[in-house]
């Protein structure tokens, strides 16, 4: 599985090549270390690291959002954006414990770089929805490769992560939804950011 890290102006992008061996020139492909009778596969392994990864990056890329945030008063946003980053790391958790189970160690790959500033709150919601979506993809994937290679145990793990996906987009579709009501102009951003109370 080839990894290509893109940095666009907006948001970094971590997409998967499923056809290839290698997860690009900052990672190396990890192999599968069976433990008893159960296995993971090595394109299995390979992965779940991918996963560990990515949510890493959503961590950040949302803490970035948070810390600007932040800085420009949007202080409900602020806080909703923190917890996101927080509930990215503990997906990446999840990841890391499945492997730990079959006596694999996961591995620890650089990030790639996120952006630091934004067009405004209106820009952060529909990046942060747009993510979503591509993360929802990634996970279905790992569903359907575990589900194909009949590793149960891995597809209950990916089913857990499309579970949570539907839920974050859900989440992030109220937001577009209140962003299409309140309108992008700065009074109208600064109510939306009121009634992003009542999401935390």
């Amino acid at each position: 599985m080839n990894l290509k890290i893109k940095t666009s102006p907006s948001l970094v992008d971590l997409s998967p090549n499923m056809t290839g061996s290698s997860m690009g020139s900052t990672m190396q492909t990890a192999t599968a270390v069976s433990t008893g009778k159960i296995s993971l596969s090595p394109n299995i392994v390979t992965m779940l690291n991918y996963r560990i990864n990515a949510e890493e990056l959503s961590s950040r890329i949302y803490l970035s959002m948070h810390l600007w945030l932040e800085n420009k008063g949007y202080l409900n946003a602020a806080k909703l954006w923190g917890k996101y980053a927080s509930e990215e790391n503990n997906h990446a958790n999840w990841a890391r414990e499945h492997l730990l189970s079959y006596g694999i160690q996961p591995m620890t790959y650089p990030l790639a770089e996120v952006p630091n500033s934004f067009a405004g709150l209106d820009d952060i919601i529909r990046q942060t929805h747009a993510h979503e979506h591509h993360v929802s993809s990634e996970c279905v994937e790992l569903s359907k490769a575990a589900l194909s290679e009949g590793d149960m145990n891995t597809f209950a793990l990916a089913q857990k992560f499309v579970a949570e996906q539907t839920e974050e987009i859900n989440k992030t579709q109220t937001l577009m939804d209140l962003l299409e009501v309140y309108g992008t102009e700065r009074l109208a951003l600064a109510l939306l950011d009121h009634a992003i109370a009542d999401l935390l």
